[in-house]
């Protein structure tokens, strides 16, 4: 299987699944077990690490859905889930406002209908495969016909 079924696969089996039980249980004030909270600080950790390090090894400098979709993950979906599974692993599972498990469960059904979309559609643009195509070279015949105006005309 390629890459990006991996990554789909992950959220709609693992993250998605995590996400809507603790959203739900937390909501409903339903006893979760600890192991539910490391399992959220774990994915929010290492969610906030891997597309942290994938915006640093990005060599495109325009502004796309990849970057978008790093940002996110990076600045709205990890901490959340690092600040509920903190309190929730503490004992606050009560302490923490019932919003915070509202937005956990809505991105466990974003993360399961967008994902199972991305593995239906086969849509992987928005993760950057553009970035990952060797980027062609020109010959210094190219690059001088560039340069001059002139344009290469096959026969």
């Amino acid at each position: 299987m390629e890459f990006w079924i991996w990554i789909n696969l992950l959220h709609i089996l693992l993250i998605s699944v995590v996400f809507i039980y603790i959203g739900l249980n937390g909501y409903f004030e339903s006893s979760i077990q600890s192991v539910w909270f490391v399992l959220l600080f774990l994915i929010g950790i290492y969610g906030f690490l891997y597309h942290f390090y994938d915006t640093l090894d990005d060599d495109n400098p325009e502004v796309d859905r990849h970057d978008i979709a790093n940002f996110l993950h990076m600045i709205v979906f990890a901490p959340i889930a690092i600040y509920v599974s903190y309190k929730g692993y503490l004992g606050f599972q009560n302490q923490v406002s019932k919003i915070w498990y509202v937005l956990i469960f809505l991105f466990g059904i974003w993360a399961l209908v967008f994902h199972t979309n991305m593995m239906t559609n086969g849509d992987h643009e928005h993760n950057g495969e553009e970035h990952s195509q060797p980027k062609k070279e020109h010959s210094e015949h190219e690059h001088n016909n560039q340069e001059h105006g002139n344009k290469e005309h096959s026969y």
